[in-house]
């Protein structure tokens, strides 16, 4: 699905998703920009999964991102409540959208899953995609203290090692490449 696509389906009003559009451009973004969210646009499933729910809370999820903050997802799912207002998109189910990619635990609930594995697709690109990933992740942590960063995003890193990464059928065969990729990246993060 391509943007154009996605927001037409939403119908929302070309001031709304033109601020979108400008948020996902702010220069403390490096990774968490437009392109991450077409990359997940690009691989959702043309069937009836993909709703208009899911398809907002695509844009949604990082809309606020501010990475000193601990509450982007919480700050994305109010700014979705309010953009959505009047639309018929369900505000609640995308909020709960927004809100499971903060944690990415397991979900029985299908439409979580798909959001979850789409919003990790990264973790399971090539090596040199990835590696690309690692940098603008770091960048977008600037602040944070080499030796911090390196101590908290290996642990964050090897919290997704604990369960499988990816929920769906969809996605499961991308399982092997992420494990790969995160085995990798806490490597260097741990000087080896």
């Amino acid at each position: 699905m391509t943007p154009e696509d996605s927001l037409a389906t939403l119908g929302l009003s070309p001031a709304i998703t033109d601020e979108w559009i400008a948020q996902l451009s702010e220069p403390q973004r490096h990774y968490h920009t437009l392109e991450h969210i077409v990359a997940m646009l690009r691989n959702m499933p043309d069937s009836a999964t993909t709703s208009r729910e899911l398809i907002a809370a695509t844009w949604l999820h990082d809309i606020v991102y501010d990475p000193t903050a601990v509450d982007n997802e919480e700050q994305s799912a109010d700014q979705a409540a309010c953009d959505l207002a009047g639309s018929d998109v369900a505000i609640e189910v995308v909020r709960r959208l927004i809100i499971g990619t903060k944690r990415h635990e397991p979900s029985e609930h299908p439409l979580d899953a798909l959001m979850s594995d789409l919003d990790l697709l990264i973790l399971s690109e090539t090596p040199e995609a990835y590696q690309t990933y690692a940098a603008q992740i770091r960048r977008e942590y600037a602040h944070v203290p080499e030796e911090a960063y390196r101590a908290g995003r290996a642990q964050v890193l090897r919290q997704f090692l604990q369960t499988p990464i990816y929920q769906t059928e969809r996605f499961a065969g991308r399982e092997d490449q992420a494990r790969e990729n995160l085995a990798w990246e806490i490597a260097q993060l741990q000087g080896r």
